[in-house]
Order: structure tokens, then C-alpha cells, then sequence
């Protein structure tokens, strides 16, 4: 399965380059699998999740807490601080590559600040004021901004990617040398310049929480006990927000915990997705039509 999915993947040297392993083909092999999440869906269960997790890592685990983006998954892969290629997660061992169209994504950069090589993975979308003006032009409108997100990747004309105005934030990266907790990884990779949702948690019992709130000033941050505090309220300001979520991510901090729990072969035992209710509504049925097929 290569290099664990907490660690840093050595692209070079003689770490398989993802972009070359299949050259003649879309689709590339990923240098670190991209599993699945475990997915929970009532509060209990999210705080049984949390005190087995913590009472393994002696309870002194922080836990990171992101919103659930609904788009489409990506990977980008930097060598030397250039972008070299972008992976749809496809079936988590190998994705396809849509490098010409992410690079029409303005907020995804080309080339970092810095001279280095990492994997960075993130969520392409489409802002719903966006996908409210793309559809204003449509005589057949779209019907979520989710599927046409990823449509979008998949078009074989980067020209036509770029008239959609997606967007990205960046949710994982992986160094080498590696970080020593996600917090610090994505606050590198916002050095580097990318996009990272602002609306975050951090809950912990230990550690120094004034600290975490200097630095993520935008994040919410507090003990075990609040993250219920957190859930509700991003379940009610969901319907404010301009992109769809789904729920949210619960991540164990610190990487050397993560490597001990470890993976399944679906999904990583250190992180898990609460997932929200999906939205419900009225349909009214106006008429019905009956037809007879060609057989009677």
C-alpha cells in the first residue's frame, strides 16, 4: 500500500513519481492511498468515537474539526515548489489526471513560495453565488454545483474548465520532514499559499489552547466538551454558507498518534466523518401522464 497515509510521500528520490507512472494513460497512480472516512451520524456515537480514541493516546490527543466540503476530491502534487500534477481521488489507488484544468483554478498556485516537494489534498467547488450565475446563462441549468464541479475536472478542453469559476481549499498536506501535528501542517501550507477553509476547530484537554487561538484566530477552540458546541453550530449556519457541506471531519492532531492507530484497508482508524442531516423538501406532483409503451 506504499508509505502510510499520515506520513510524507518521498517523492524524490526513488519515490515513484505519480505523474509518470502511467504515462500513456488519464489516469496515474497515487503515492499515498486516499481512503475513505468512517462515517458516523448521531452525536453518541461521535463521543464514543472520541474518548476510545483519546483513552488510546493517553488522553493528551488534540483533535482538528473541519467542515465536510461536498465537491470533489483532489491531490496536488508539488516537486521543487512547481505544481507537477492533479489526481481525482478515483479509487483511492489511482486517480485521474486533470492537471490542465485545476491549473485554470485560480486559487490553486502553480508555483509556491518556497522550493519544495509535498502532496497537498483539497476539495474543488463551486460557490453557490457562482453556480447561480453560471446557471442565469443555461437554458437546461445545472442541477448542484457538486456534480458540476467534478464535470468540470473531467472535461477534456481546459479552455471550458476555465469559464466555470470553481474554487479549492486545502485540507492535508504532507512534508518531509513531516509535521508534528496537522495544525502545523496546515499552517505551513498557508505559508506556501494555499487556500485553507477559515471555519475550523481545535478541542483538546491538553495542550496550550491560548496559543492555538493566537495563531487560528478565526478557529474555534476549547475542550472535549465543546465540540458539541461546534456541531450545532455549523449545523445552523450551514444555510448561510456559500458552498455545500455535509457534515464535518474529526481529526486526530498529532502524527505520531495517527501512525500508531493506523488504517483499515477503507479507512483511517484517526479520523472520522460526522455526517448531517441531507436537506429535505416539498414536491408537489402538478400532473401525471400516461403513456403506452410500443408493447401495449
Amino acid at each position: 500500500m506504499g508509505v502510510p497515509c499520515c506520513r510524507q510521500p518521498k517523492l524524490t528520490p526513488g519515490f515513484p513519481n505519480p505523474c509518470m507512472a502511467i504515462r500513456h494513460t488519464m489516469e496515474r497512480a497515487h503515492s499515498v492511498p486516499v481512503l475513505s472516512l468512517d462515517k458516523l451520524y448521531q452525536p453518541e456515537e461521535l463521543g464514543r468515537w472520541l474518548k476510545k480514541t483519546s483513552e488510546y493516546a493517553g488522553n493528551k490527543v488534540g483533535f482538528t474539526v473541519e467542515e465536510k466540503i461536498d465537491g470533489a476530491s483532489i491531490v496536488l502534487y508539488y516537486d521543487g515548489g512547481e505544481l507537477l500534477c492533479a489526481l481525482t481521488r478515483g479509487n483511492g489507488l489511482v486517480g485521474n489526471d486533470v492537471t490542465a484544468n485545476v491549473k485554470t483554478i485560480g486559487a490553486v498556485p502553480l508555483r509556491l513560495s518556497e522550493d519544495v516537494t509535498l502532496a497537498a489534498r483539497g476539495e474543488i467547488f463551486l460557490p453557490l453565488g457562482r453556480f447561480a450565475a453560471v446557471n442565469a446563462g443555461m437554458e437546461e441549468p445545472y442541477a448542484n454545483p457538486r456534480n458540476l464541479a467534478a464535470g468540470t475536472l473531467r472535461r477534456v478542453k481546459s479552455s471550458e474548465a476555465a469559464a466555470v469559476p470553481l474554487d479549492i481549499f486545502v485540507y492535508e498536506g504532507f512534508f518531509d520532514p513531516p509535521a508534528a501535528t496537522h495544525r502545523e501542517a496546515l499552517e505551513r501550507l498557508e505559508a506556501l499559499g494555499f487556500r485553507l477553509n477559515p471555519s475550523a476547530g481545535w478541542f483538546s484537554e491538553a495542550g496550550d489552547r491560548d496559543a492555538v487561538r493566537r495563531a487560528h484566530p478565526s478557529w474555534t477552540v476549547g475542550g472535549l466538551a465543546d465540540i458539541g458546541g461546534f456541531l450545532a453550530a455549523e449545523r445552523a449556519r450551514r444555510a448561510g454558507l456559500d458552498y455545500e457541506i455535509d457534515g464535518i471531519v474529526v481529526k486526530v492532531d498529532e502524527l505520531a498518534v495517527r501512525e500508531r492507530l493506523g488504517a483499515t484497508g477503507h479507512h483511517p482508524r484517526w479520523e472520522i466523518a460526522y455526517k448531517f442531516e441531507s436537506p429535505e423538501g416539498v414536491t408537489t406532483v402538478t400532473a401525471i401522464e400516461v403513456q403506452v409503451g410500443r408493447t401495449g
